[in-house]
């Protein structure tokens, strides 16, 4: 990105608008907005808005911040690749979002041999013109409707279908438990936690939340990724697999199955488990 004098060309299917504004303020901080020529392809789909892996208002944000700006909608687009001018290429499997640049395991090559380079480039342009350019107006009126839309649709996604996914992880984790997996491997954030807090206690007793962490990092370190950090609103930095710790030991405790006393120690209720 930093390379890029004259044009940017992005090819990825996901957009989110962190990773879009990360975009614009690293190449605007450099060049006036104005000289360069941004190419961006995309697949604007309605599944893509509705499940948010698009957000309309990223690609509004490209289109208004480079005034030269190319938004094109191209079908069924998979390639995620990064080119600056012609003088080199980034060929990934990271979209441009901010789980693919910080959490994701994502793996590319950096092409700099230039014929090469206009070569990625040349077949890029030739996929933009497969697809329909759209303009800042239409973007406009896309993200307008989506809007409501996309809100309505994950209530409705997440009523209908947390119950069925709850079933599908607790028979993966019954699954993955017979061969040797920790509990909880398939579930999401904290819940995936919670499983292991009253194994752990179970088997050695009422602890610390200091302790409890230790241990589960010492047991299973693959749930316990120290690169990825939380910033609370206050500006503290904190390890996310702690903090979810911590939020599924409050859910266990509001369920009645965990409590702490007035020293910091967790144990667990009569028959919590």
């Amino acid at each position: 990105m930093d390379s890029a004098d004259e044009s940017l060309l992005v090819a990825s299917p996901y957009i989110k608008h962190a990773a879009a504004k990360w975009l614009v303020d690293r190449v605007g901080g450099r060049r006036p907005r104005h000289s360069i020529h941004a190419t961006i392809l995309t697949d604007i789909s309605p599944a893509s808005a509705l499940d948010s892996s698009l957000d309309i208002s990223a690609l509004l944000l490209l289109s208004e911040h480079f005034q030269r700006a190319s938004i094109f909608d191209v079908h069924r687009l998979h390639a995620k690749v990064y080119v600056a001018d012609r003088k080199q290429a980034i060929i990934t499997s990271g979209n441009l979002t901010s789980s693919a640049f910080a959490t994701n395991y994502e793996y590319g090559v950096v092409v700099t041999e230039p014929r090469l380079v206009s070569m990625v480039a040349d077949d890029l342009h030739k996929y933009a013109k497969a697809g329909r350019q759209v303009t800042r107006d239409e973007l406009a009126l896309l993200e307008e409707a989506s809007r409501d839309l996309a809100g309505r649709y994950r209530q409705t996604a997440e009523r209908a279908g947390s119950e069925v996914r709850r079933e599908l992880a607790n028979e993966w984790d019954r699954i993955a438990a017979a061969f040797g997996a920790p509990p909880g491997l398939y579930e999401a954030g904290s819940a995936r936690f919670k499983g292991l807090i009253i194994e752990v206690l179970t088997s050695r007793g009422p602890l610390t939340t200091n302790d409890l962490c230790r241990m589960i990092e010492a047991s299973w370190p693959e749930l316990c990724d120290n690169t990825v950090m939380r910033i609370a609103k206050d500006g503290t930095r904190k390890r996310q697999w702690r903090h979810d710790i911590h939020t599924a030991q409050e859910t266990l405790q509001r369920q009645g199955v965990l409590r702490r006393d007035t020293k910091g120690v967790w144990r667990l209720e009569e028959g919590g488990r």
